[in-house]
């Protein structure tokens, strides 16, 4: 690979991150992604270089994101996600230019790129959409070391492992490289095994809950006519009531289930609470509230009912995707005692940001609830990416997706049942999930990882700053 051009060494690493990424993605070649963007960087100076890998990170990113896009979106919304997911890489990577040649570089390499992903993260609404982690969502064992560290001590040792690799290409495959690649895996593997191992032996209480779906078709910016809205409600309430026969004791409805607009909200909460009470049953009833068509703007929440038929807590959506026309939610999160159950909750793309799902989990949630809505192009990723945070905070999740997969989830990442909206015209999911989490040492300790990166690119910065210093001592040749 070191005798490849340049510019083809800028194409592999494109095709690498088309194919290891989002939608259809090999998970596997997440380790050789970063190798020939490695080389080329060691072979390659100037502005032009530079320009050369932003264009072809920008392009693999795209292409990456072009796999997750289908209707109703437009193609070009890849362009939107493809290019600050390529900027936050391309930082990571211009930053690490100064450590190539330095010692400590195996170390320095995954610290930059595990800071640029928590930048993303942490503040742009692009949230962990990227993540080198994320290609290990069909790998239970591996996700298991995100109870430690989130997802951001999986992505360093990912990136940890992909540097040694290319040193091998470098330097050649000494045994103390190898020894260097097999041992994170060994311990990925092992701490995983023992996790799940532990899980499976481990008896506990459940609670059987579900999820109803919807046959509401709402895009905006205009609302079916009462009638059409009307004949929605009855068939989720029925729903409603096929799980209470069913014995379940909370039920979670989609994300916009059924739109209204704000003269009709308090007759629909009533409608709904008097429901659930009539059932005896606790419900999370997610809707939209249409404010204007011109321009477009609504209200995306939910509100918890409790089996009596009253209402304990509203919540509007904290993060909304970029471009979404709602209102952002402010409110502190809080959590419900369903007969010593702690129950929490969070709306669809709130869950992409590892930090919200951390605050509620900090709270002691046993169950997290989460109204969604999908496509077909993230269907069933972003259910999957929803599951590490399960991992990480050791709560059960249920995701009740609309045109997507529900899923309930207990604190391992474990699916304990599943309904796919596009192959179910019945649109109810009914499971037994946990009644207790558990505290993680992701949850009590937070984002340590990045603190870690940041003390290994301290160390590395002083690093060359004494060389620098004690270059300019050295005596003068005479």
């Amino acid at each position: 690979m070191k005798t490849i051009k340049p510019v083809y060494l800028l194409v592999i690493a494109a095709f690498l991150t088309a194919a290891t990424h989002m939608r259809f993605g090999l998970g596997f070649l997440i380790f050789l992604e970063t190798i020939p963007i490695l080389i080329y960087l060691e072979s390659s100076r100037g502005f032009r270089s530079k320009a050369l890998l932003y264009g072809f990170l920008f392009l693999g990113w795209t292409l990456a994101t072009l796999k997750i896009v289908s209707a109703p979106l437009p193609w070009f919304i890849a362009i939107g996600y493809g290019l600050p997911i390529a900027t936050f890489r391309f930082a990571s990577y211009l930053a690490f230019t100064p450590f190539l040649k330095r010692r400590t570089a195996a170390w320095i390499f995954p610290a930059l790129m595990v800071l640029g992903e928590w930048l993303q993260s942490s503040f742009t609404p692009f949230a962990s959409w990227g993540s080198a982690a994320y290609t290990q969502i069909n790998n239970p064992i591996w996700l298991q070391i995100v109870s430690i560290g989130g997802l951001w001590i999986l992505s360093y040792v990912i990136y940890f492992i992909s540097y040694q690799l290319y040193l091998g290409i470098r330097d050649g495959y000494s045994n103390k490289r190898l020894l260097k690649i097999v041992i994170p895996i060994l311990i990925l593997s092992l701490f995983g095994t023992m996790r799940l191992t532990h899980a499976d032996d481990t008896e506990y209480e459940s609670v059987t809950v579900a999820t109803v779906g919807t046959n509401s078709t709402i895009g905006g910016p205009d609302l079916p006519d009462s009638e059409i809205r009307r004949k929605t409600r009855k068939n989720i309430y029925d729903r409603m009531r096929q799980a209470s026969q069913a014995e379940a004791e909370l039920v979670v409805w989609t994300e916009g289930s059924t739109g209204i607009l704000p003269e009709e909200e308090t007759a629909f909460q009533t409608e709904v609470a008097a429901l659930a009470d009539s059932l005896n049953i606790t419900a999370i009833v997610s809707y939209v509230i249409l404010l204007s068509t011109d321009p477009f703007f609504y209200e995306n929440k939910y509100i918890l009912i409790d089996s009596t038929g009253s209402i304990q807590s509203t919540y509007l959506k904290h993060e909304p995707v970029p471009g979404e026309p709602c209102t952002k939610g402010t409110e502190q999160h809080a959590l419900y005692n369903m007969d010593n159950v702690q129950l929490g909750g969070a709306i669809c793309y709130d869950f992409d940001f590892p930090q919200l799902a951390r605050e509620i989990s900090k709270l002691g949630a046993d169950i997290v609830a989460v109204p969604s809505s999908d496509w077909r192009g993230i269907d069933p990723i972003h259910t999957q990416m929803a599951a590490v945070r399960a991992i990480e905070g050791g709560f059960s999740l249920i995701r009740s997706t609309r045109w997507g997969l529900s899923a309930m989830v207990d604190p391992y990442g474990r699916v304990l049942g599943q309904l796919s909206d596009f192959n179910s015209d019945e649109k109810i999911l009914i499971s037994n999930i946990p009644k207790q989490g558990h505290k993680t040492l992701y949850t009590l300790l937070g984002d340590w990882v990045i603190l870690v990166c940041l003390l290994i690119l301290a160390f590395g910065i002083w690093e060359i700053r004494r060389g620098n210093i004690s270059n300019q001592h050295l005596p003068l040749n005479r």
